[in-house]
């Protein structure tokens, strides 16, 4: 899964994080995603409270 890494959480170390487009399709279609419900008209799907250390930084934050 790719995206954009958004606001971090007020209770830890976890960030909500944007899928693409080519992701959230492939979330949709997915027969094991019991989890995530999403609409088809929704380009872009945003999952809550991913943990910290399950997400991979490949490119440097702007700013940084």
């Amino acid at each position: 899964m790719t995206g954009i890494v958004q606001q971090p959480n007020r209770t830890g170390p976890r960030f909500d994080f944007l899928l693409d487009e080519a992701s959230t399709e492939r979330l949709r279609r997915d027969p094991s995603n019991t989890r995530y419900r999403i609409p088809e008209g929704e380009a872009r799907y945003r999952i809550p409270k991913i943990p910290a250390e399950c997400i991979e930084l490949t490119n440097t934050p702007a700013g940084s």
